[in-house]
């Protein structure tokens, strides 16, 4: 079997909308609902243990600097980040998310995805359901070990 990319982003598509929606289902209700950018801000800085500067964040998340500038500044006024200036270069402005909001999110990533497959593979047999979550649990390995090997 040849996996195209077409074929490989429409199931990232499916897999990630899935597990955004049992994130929200487990999760506290956000109020007003995060948008787009704010999610792709706090997923990149929920990874990070450092602070890190809107330009270190614009390079992570390919959104434009004013765009994180802005996103930033909502987060701030939700109480989700901490914004400082950097103590050597007064100019940069570094964000790092609060304690609360990481153990939070640390939280709903460690739940249990069989939620996730069991709605996405509904119609799949039992067999198939472990097939995908094997070559899933592989895959996963395999891209850890690179990524330590790349540090």
């Amino acid at each position: 079997m040849t996996i195209t990319l077409g074929n490989l982003n429409y199931a990232i598509k499916k897999l990630k909308l899935a597990s955004e929606e049992a994130a929200v289902k487990t999760s506290i209700p956000v109020d007003p609902p995060l948008t787009p950018g704010e999610s792709a801000v706090l997923e990149f800085l929920v990874s990070q243990t450092e602070e890190k500067s809107i330009s270190e964040i614009v390079e992570e998340t390919s959104l434009v600097q004013s765009w994180v500038s802005t996103v930033v500044k909502s987060l701030d006024k939700r109480g989700w980040v901490k914004v400082a200036r950097h103590p050597k270069d007064k100019r940069v402005t570094t964000v790092i998310v609060t304690d609360e909001l990481r153990e939070g999110a640390e939280l709903t990533l460690k739940r249990d995805a069989n939620v996730v497959f069991d709605k996405l593979l509904k119609n799949a047999s039992e067999e198939e359901k472990l097939a995908v979550k094997v070559g899933l649990e592989t895959l996963y390995d395999i891209i850890r070990k690179l990524d330590q090997a790349e540090k």
